[in-house]
């Protein structure tokens, strides 16, 4: 069955692939060693050195990763295809320097190591000046499951990672999700106080006017029963917290409006005053505090937090509050809201099909066997499974014939996992030393533990219309073709300054210490700096991704 599922799986998803590698021309041919399955005889193990950053789990970490089963399953995987593998792990704080400067300076290189830390521009010269492999050298070796899975329905991944010589150097993790079959990107959204508006027999906010008067409401009424106005909105005041999608924004500088196939900017839309004016409204109220951000966590642990972004299925959260003798918090999600009939109200959401980091093989791996034979495990069920879900009866079991997670698994259990020693093998190298490869993800079941409200909201945000991704990568990893260099240095010429006045002036302008009287002054100084040259840069990238 499960057999099936994959070969299911990936005829209807490849269209979604985001893993960078092509099928191309080359003179070498498959070496005889390998057997007629794709495996190495254990007499020819092969080796491989791969470098990556330590996990970010809190608790689940790659450098304890011999205390788990899920590790030596993986371990017993390779070596069943005849690689063994050997892992350097770097500290996450230090894994940016430590690859710019080995990729730099071309020495210590592993045969594979995540590129995705290093800038943008290091990477494509890394590529064009020979330190990467190219993937279609390594795929003449593959036993055919990489090769079959990047060549058949993979224009996605070429469209977005081929360089211009019609090469690709490095391929990313791949998520693709759908709600009973159909494309569906995560919501990233408003989050309130359910359990709240219940006590206080409120509804749902459906505008922002609503919003305003339930925020006060909370604080009012003393919503959280200690005594002290002191229930607040926490986000940040970006264009990237959803709220700005209320009034049609777009959630960066730069933003893909599908619906027009244009690069669009906040600062030049419709809603951005109205917008601002709204964001100063909750600072002046005592709703929002805009230096709350960093203490969001011990906030919301305090019983504070009314209303937070973050996913709309999102579990992780309640189980932090601490509410004392009071039932359990619960955080429902909602919006985007209505703010006038002028206004189209957008949300904000990942992208169905998400292209995540750059993995690639160096000019120190001098065996392409084995470097295909990594290749085609990643894009293996095999692989798919254990990092997903892990050991069958030990992390997830099989309802009505697909995979579920057992009791005590899961984000919100992490802590216990590791006490235990229970991991699936995303917590241990999930987009980090290793990609993650998740196609057609079921939201419907991968989220079947959220409360019957947030998979509701769910599955109402499907079929809505109106959306931004939420965020620049998104936007670029998923949407967006290579950048030229002369394209990448411009924007890196201009970014800095002009990223850093756009943050400095929505802030100020929201915090009253400017005044929107003087908006023509704000908006030169944001061309002179750089923006429509910015804006026009994104858009050649996305309309060179739509024609390609």
């Amino acid at each position: 069955m499960r057999a099936q599922r994959w070969k299911s799986f990936f005829s209807v998803t490849l269209a979604a692939l985001t893993v960078a590698g092509m099928l191309g021309a080359c003179n070498t041919v498959p070496s005889e060693s390998q057997t007629s399955d794709g495996a190495s005889p254990q007499s020819q193990m092969h080796h491989l050195k791969i470098m990556g950053p330590e996990s970010t789990n809190p608790f689940i970490k790659m450098n304890d990763r011999e205390n788990y089963s899920v590790w030596k399953q993986f371990e017993e995987d390779l070596r069943a295809r005849g690689l063994e593998i050997e892992v350097e792990i770097i500290p996450v704080d230090q894994y940016a320097v430590v690859s710019q400067t080995r990729t730099a300076s071309a020495t210590d290189l592993p045969d594979m190591l995540n590129v995705g830390w290093v800038d943008e521009t290091t990477a494509i010269n890394l590529a064009n000046q020979g330190l990467l492999i190219p993937l279609e050298e390594i795929l003449e070796y593959s036993d055919g499951t990489a090769k079959d899975f990047f060549a058949n329905e993979g224009a996605y991944s070429r469209k977005l990672n081929t360089f211009e010589n019609g090469k690709t150097y490095w391929f990313s993790s791949l998520v693709s999700t759908v709600w009973k079959g159909e494309e569906c990107g995560s919501p990233w959204t408003t989050l309130i106080r359910k359990d709240w508006l219940e006590k206080l027999n409120l509804s749902v906010p459906t505008t922002a006017q609503e919003f305003i008067d339930v925020m006060k409401a909370f604080r009012e009424q003393d919503a959280n029963g200690n005594g002290v106005p002191d229930e607040i909105a926490v986000f940040d005041v970006s264009f990237a917290n959803s709220i700005a999608g209320w009034f049609g924004l777009g959630s960066e500088l730069a933003s893909i409006n599908f619906e027009e196939n244009k690069v669009v900017c906040p600062w030049y839309q419709e809603g951005i005053q109205e917008y601002i004016s709204f964001m100063k409204t909750l600072v002046d109220e005592g709703i929002l505090d805009v230096a709350a951000v960093d203490q969001l966590d011990q906030l919301i642990t305090e019983n504070k937090v009314a209303c937070t972004v973050n996913y709309g299925t999102e579990t992780w959260l309640e189980p932090t509050v601490n509410t004392g003798d009071a039932p359990a918090a619960e955080y429902i999600p909602f919006g985007p809201c209505t703010v006038s009939d002028s206004l189209t109200a957008y949300a904000t959401r990942d992208a169905q099909r998400m292209s995540m980091n750059r993995f690639a093989f160096t000019k120190a791996c001098e065996d392409l066997e084995a470097a295909a034979i990594l290749l085609d495990y990643f894009c293996s069920e095999e692989y798919h499974m254990l990092t997903e879900w892990g050991i069958e009866g030990e992390t997830y079991e099989i309802v009505d014939g697909y995979p579920q997670f057992l009791d005590g698994i899961g984000a919100a259990y992490w802590e216990q996992m590791a006490q235990k020693g229970l991991a699936y093998g995303g917590c241990l190298w999930n987009n980090l030393i290793f990609p993650r490869m998740s196609l057609e993800q079921e939201l419907s079941r991968t989220d079947a533990a959220a409360p019957a409200y947030k998979l509701e909201y769910l599955e109402n945000s499907v079929d809505y219309p109106h959306y931004y991704l939420g965020s620049e990568t998104l936007n670029e990893m998923n949407y967006m073709a290579v950048p030229t260099l002369e394209e990448l240095n411009k924007k890196l010429e201009i970014m800095t300054d002009l990223s850093t006045y756009s943050s400095e002036t929505l802030m100020n302008l929201i915090l009253g210490r400017l005044d929107l009287d003087d908006w023509d002054t704000y908006i030169s100084e944001l061309q002179s700096l750089g923006l429509d040259e910015y804006l026009a840069i994104q858009q050649a990238r996305y309309d060179r991704y739509q024609n390609s």
